[in-house]
């Protein structure tokens, strides 16, 4: 089963390339037999309670929990409380200082969480979206106060990713929805939008071509662009913000070109 490949010009096998058919009989047993053999050798281990006991004591949710981030003077963190079973949202003034909290879900419902998270620049407004049941509402603060100044986000269903521009004007996000197509299947849709702080949002005339994608805006706020593709970025639009339109830049690119803007230059890393 051993799988022959020339990369670079350098012959690899791989003798394990039939175990990522996880529909193949054969490489479930595989997969059995394997976690079958590493319980019982861990079982067997005569530290197996001392680690367990140790691990349950110091748990802590690493998807949900982040390490401080900075925006501006602000530290933002998502923790679990002390004795507390839903993640919060806490700020400070310092990485490690004492936080307060700014986002707690479950003002929303018991089995409420929060789904993301996305502060100004220079930390003092958030938009953060809370997800129960499987739905998402959204909400605009004012991080010094906690005052919610928006609620009215009804339209955009589910959030992937927003970016503020640098003078707390507004931000850009992409919204992921479905459409049925002839064969009444759901198929996954992609939108881009301006959403200002006060006002309302605008879709952008863009034509994605791709299920997956991120806005940009650079760090003095004269460029945005919209990438595609979560493996292989590339910036395919780009528009001045003086009132440019949306226009193709590295629209027929195949390779990841994934970067930032510096100045009136794209600067990036290339698997090309």
């Amino acid at each position: 089963m051993t799988v022959t490949e020339v990369i670079g010009g350098v012959t690899v096998e791989d003798p394990f390339r039939w175990l990522e058919d996880d529909a193949d009989p054969a490489v479930v047993e595989w997969q059995s037999k394997a976690n079958a053999n590493t319980v019982e050798e861990l079982a067997a281990s005569p530290h197996a309670n001392t680690v367990a006991a140790a691990v349950r004591s110091t748990f802590e949710d690493i998807i949900m929990c982040t390490a401080p981030e900075r925006f501006g003077d602000v530290w933002f963190r998502k923790v679990l409380p002390p004795g507390g079973t839903t993640v919060v949202l806490q700020v400070s003034d310092s990485p490690t200082g004492a936080g307060r909290i700014l986002v707690d879900p479950t003002g929303n419902g018991a089995s409420a969480t929060i789904a993301a998270t996305y502060p100004s620049p220079d930390g003092s407004l958030i938009f953060t979206g809370i997800l129960e049941d499987g739905l998402q509402s959204h909400r605009l603060i004012d991080v010094a106060s906690g005052t919610v100044l928006r609620d009215d986000f009804g339209q955009f269903s589910n959030i992937g990713l927003c970016a503020w521009t640098p003078d707390n004007r507004g931000f850009f996000l992409a919204t992921i929805t479905a459409t049925i197509n002839a064969d009444g299947q759901a198929v996954g849709q992609t939108q881009i939008w301006w959403q200002p702080v006060a006002g309302d949002a605008e879709q952008q005339q863009i034509e994605l071509d791709h299920p997956a994608a991120f806005p940009l805006v650079s760090p003095d706020g004269r460029w945005a662009a919209i990438r595609t593709s979560q493996v292989a970025q590339c910036p395919r639009w780009i528009r001045r913000m003086d009132g440019g339109e949306w226009v193709p830049f590295l629209s027929r690119e195949t390779a990841m070109v994934k970067g930032l803007f510096v100045g009136d230059e794209y600067w990036a890393i290339t698997d090309d």
